[in-house]
């Protein structure tokens, strides 16, 4: 299996140790990389499988890869959303106000 690396991505490797746990099985980590295109190489290549955000399922439609979702799965992980504080769109200032626990 293929997972992102622990120093440089170590909430999203818990996730998925937390996954395979929920799913009663230790992987098999045979490579860490800190990045997804590093670790989409590898899965194309045939050299193993990997448990990736579901967003790069359409990002990724061009690779010879097959991706399943994995259903009835309760694992939540923290998202942020980056943007620049000059930045005065409408649709920015709703989004904050409604979803941000500091409102900044």
């Amino acid at each position: 299996m293929y997972f992102f690396n622990k120093e440089f991505a170590p909430h999203y490797n818990n996730k998925l140790i937390e996954i395979c746990k929920r799913m009663q099985f230790t992987p098999d980590i045979t490579h860490e990389a800190n990045n997804v295109h590093s670790i989409l190489q590898l899965v194309e290549a045939g050299l193993g499988v990997s448990i990736l955000p579901l967003s790069l399922k359409k990002q990724y439609e061009y690779l010879k890869v097959s991706f399943i979702e994995l259903e009835n799965i309760p694992v939540n992980t923290e998202v942020v959303v980056a943007y620049k504080q000059t930045n005065r769109n409408p649709a920015l200032k709703w989004f904050i106000d409604n979803y941000s626990n500091t409102n900044n």
